[in-house]
């Protein structure tokens, strides 16, 4: 007797169909199915080969899983009436034809290919905006609007500063180019934050009420920005002298700079040594890590405190997100939110407070830690080659190439995005600003000393 066969849509995109076998057995284990054809009468399944081949299955039911665009969430629909039919058969994996008369199935399955069939329609005919516009909402038409300078930019986003006044934790301002590591030492810390502020278009240089109680010197996203070691060690004792504490910011570490780092970080441990003064408390660093490696070279240090820093820190952030639709709270925690997770990384690398930003929507923050919040900008994501020099250079951001050293075109350049989405290209990353945290001061104030111990400013 021939064998039926499935006839359907074949490779559905993983995100939108999704299968779970549930086998018929005393433990009634689950397994997750890949689903590569599927038409009104069943689908077909690909399971991986256990080593000998698998000549049987035994499910007791389907659980398929339809994506549902217009609601954003899966429909699950549960199969229990079905004829298993073997199929393909490789060294790899072995196929199997799955038939169902279910009509809640076939409900689904209509509904999926409706909307399957929209979507390709739109990704073939339109662009990516567009194609986000029918799908979410969002606002196609004003991605032709964008500032005209740099002082328009900054005028519209940092008209309101209240969020910098009054604050009731350890303040910090990031110096992260060139440009500001040469201000920062040939100006008294008064005449260089009155500057600061202004070069960002806030005129009232008294915003703070007081000057910073800490610098962070250094860029986590681009390894060609940190000051060169001279400069490096000046800028550690100016900030000595007028007593302010130093936090060193690193990026991620280049192989071929490994060398370069271990060296350095040696030389910065001897000069915490170095200024300890009899019965005085040891003098500490803190460092920043945005790379493993780096990690384990600060653990081998005495004076030097590792803090987790952006890039290893990770969670979803993007300013596009405020339109996708459907339940956003899981948003709110990523893997430092696990108390196993946080031990793991004190035990193995002697890091128990971290870097955070705040990125357009609630967080949840492990209480009892040392977390320190970085605003209003927010990092979306970072080249290890960079595509501002690739477009200045070449005209096309895809002709990124790896570089020795670096002109930092980035001083005087960066990418304008539409003015809807708040974003700026500058360095190798592209940045966000929290409206959302500008807007609403006070909600900042009521966290600062409750989740966070510190407010790092950095107006890029």
């Amino acid at each position: 007797m021939k064998k039926r066969r499935i006839k359907g849509i074949q490779m559905i995109p993983y995100g939108l169909l999704a299968g779970v076998m549930t086998e018929d057995s005393i433990e009634e284990r689950q397994r997750e199915v890949r689903l590569t054809e599927i038409s009104s009468e069943g689908f077909r399944i690909r399971l991986c080969r256990r080593g000998k081949a698998e000549e049987n299955i035994y499910p007791k039911a389907f659980k398929i899983c339809f994506y549902q665009m217009d609601q954003a969430e899966y429909r699950e629909i549960e199969i229990r009436h079905f004829q298993t039919e073997a199929g393909e058969q490789t060294e790899f994996y072995q196929a199997y034809d799955i038939f169902t008369v279910q009509e809640d199935y076939k409900e689904a399955f209509q509904k999926l290919c409706v909307e399957y069939s929209r979507y390709i329609s739109l990704k073939l005919e339109e662009d990516d905006a567009h194609l986000a516009q029918e799908m979410t909402g969002y606002p196609a038409q004003e991605e032709e609007e964008h500032f005209k300078n740099e002082t328009e930019r900054n005028k519209a986003w940092f008209q309101n500063t209240k969020i910098f006044q009054n604050l009731p934790a350890e303040l910090a301002v990031e110096l992260d180019h060139p440009k500001l590591y040469e201000q920062y030492l040939t100006r008294p810390i008064e005449r260089f934050m009155k500057e600061y502020w202004q070069q960002h278009g806030i005129k009232d240089a008294r915003i703070l009420g007081r000057q910073p109680d800490r610098l962070y010197i250094g860029n986590q996203f681009c390894p060609h920005l940190f000051p060169k070691e001279e400069q490096f060690f000046a800028l550690l004792e100016k900030a000595d002298k007028e007593r302010m504490e130093v936090t060193v910011a690193f990026s991620f570490i280049r192989e071929d700079r490994l060398a370069q780092t271990e060296q350095l970080l040696t030389r910065l441990d001897e000069w915490c040594k170095q200024q300890e003064t009899s019965g005085a408390e040891k003098k500490r660093l803190e460092v920043v890590v945005n790379d493993w490696g780096l990690a384990h070279l600060v653990k081998r240090t005495e004076h030097l405190i590792p803090c987790l820093g952006t890039l290893l820190n990770k969670r979803k952030k993007d300013p596009r997100m405020f339109y996708k639709m459907g339940d956003k709270t899981l948003l709110e925690q990523n893997n430092l939110n696990a108390g196993f997770y946080r031990t793991y990384l004190e035990e193995s690398f002697g890091i128990s407070c971290y870097e955070w930003e705040s990125c357009g929507y609630t967080q949840e923050i492990p209480q009892k830690i040392q977390n320190h919040l970085h605003v209003p900008f927010y990092q979306t994501n970072t080249s290890s080659y960079c595509t501002l020099c690739a477009v200045l250079e070449h005209g096309e951001r895809g002709k990124q190439r790896e570089r020795q050293e670096c002109p930092a075109p980035c001083l005087e350049h960066s990418f304008f995005y539409p003015k809807h989405l708040y974003m700026k290209g500058k360095y190798n990353s592209l940045f966000a600003l929290d409206k959302h945290l500008l807007d609403e001061p006070e909600q900042l104030k009521r966290e600062l000393g409750i989740k966070w111990n510190r407010l790092v400013v950095n107006l890029l």
